[in-house]
């Protein structure tokens, strides 16, 4: 079953590093989505769309709709 994964960063080192680690993990059939909060284009959606996910710190993982602790994501290897 393809998961829906969304990362949200910034324009840190540490993001790049988790946006590379997520699309590694992550199968062919997975919707994976980047959304950079530094983004011009970010505009209040994006931002009441933070909110309702619960992410409270940036970089951060949303997959179907749950947080991912950071470290566990950063930790995890491929299985396939």
């Amino acid at each position: 079953m393809a998961a829906i994964i969304e990362v949200f960063v910034d324009d840190s080192s540490l993001s790049s590093e988790v946006i590379n680690k997520v699309r590694e993990l992550s199968c062919a059939k997975c919707e994976v989505t980047v959304y950079n909060l530094k983004d011009p284009c970010s505009n209040s959606a994006l931002e009441a769309k933070i909110l309702t996910l619960g992410v409270t710190s940036i970089p951060a993982v949303v997959m179907n709709g749950q947080w991912i602790d950071i470290e566990k994501v950063m930790s995890e290897k491929r299985k396939h």
